[in-house]
Formats: C-alpha cells, structure tokens, sequence
C-alpha cells in the first residue's frame, strides 16, 4: 500500500505496537488465515495488556489446526496472566474463555479429571458458569462418577436456570439412571 508510512512505526510504543499485532492477529485468524494470526499472535509482548488475549487466540488457533495438546499450555497461561479478581472485566472474559476452552480440550484428549478441574474453576454466576456445570456432568460420566454427573445436572436443570434450557440435559440425566 503506497499510503502506508513505515516511518511512523519507530514512533510507536511497545503497548502500541502489541495492540497493532493483537489486532492483525486477531483480523487474521476471523479471515482464517491461519500462519499469519499466528505470526502476529506470537509477536505480542508478555508485558502488554493484550498478551492473554493473543495466547488465547493461539490457543483456539491450536484447536482449529487439530493440535489440542498444545493448545492446553495456552489456555493455562491465559490462567496465570489474568488473576481471578482482576479489575478488567474484559480480560476476566477472556479468563473464562480459556477456561471452558481448558476443559474441552482436555475432554476432547480423553483426560476426563482434568478436564473436570478446569471446569470446577470457573467462578459461580460467571456468564460461564452454566456452561461448565453442563459439561463437566459428562467429564463425571466419563470417570464413572455418575452422582457428581447428576448434582451437575441437577443444577443446571433447576428453575434459576430456565431461560438456559439444554435438552441434551436429560439426556444424560436418563443415560446415568440406566
């Protein structure tokens, strides 16, 4: 592009510079171009304010390219970057995200505990919540622990929840019975 100064870039900051990558990874990876998110991904310094949300991204990145084992370490450093009582509730969004994503990929692995754990994590009346209470009821079914299957069940088919109405609920619910 001729109107594109690259002069102007050596007047960027650092924080600059990491929203700028962010973004074009971000624009990357909705376009699926998959190489090039993770290149501008990847570039996003740990001291920014937009490096959980790049590991998450690189994450999901992992996902859609069939590579949920390292995916995982991703999502856990999202973990350690956001601290549960931040002050940002966009970056406790972006938290949450990577914890149901956590606990999918480890279901998706067949490592049903885990995954279980990174459910039992996702803080009460979080927009997550509901969520991770139904499918942590099938990472219970998968370890035999068909009691913690059903309180999981049981709660997200109580009346609190009735606007968040999953059929496949009672599905499961009718499985563990029998």
């Amino acid at each position: 592009n001729e109107n594109l100064d690259p002069e102007g870039f050596v007047n960027l900051g650092p924080e600059e510079i990491a929203r700028v990558n962010y973004m074009i990874g971000q624009l990357s990876f909705t376009q699926g171009k998959n190489q090039d998110a993770r290149a501008f991904l990847e570039y996003v310094s740990p001291e920014s304010s937009f490096h959980a949300k790049a590991r998450y991204l690189l994450g999901i990145l992992e996902i859609r390219t069939g590579n949920p084992e390292q995916a995982l370490p991703h999502f856990r450093a999202v973990l350690d970057i956001v601290p549960e009582d931040s002050p940002s509730q966009d970056l406790l969004e972006v938290r949450g995200l990577a914890q149901v994503a956590a606990g999918r990929a480890a279901y998706g692995l067949g490592r049903y505990a885990e995954s279980a754990d990174y459910y039992a994590v996702v803080p009460r009346f979080s927009r997550h919540w509901f969520t991770a209470m139904y499918e942590s009821a099938w990472s219970y079914y998968k370890q035999d622990e068909y009691g913690r299957a059903l309180g999981e069940l049981h709660s997200v088919t109580a009346p609190y929840f009735a606007k968040r109405h999953i059929p496949e609920a009672y599905v499961i619910q009718g499985t563990t019975y029998f």
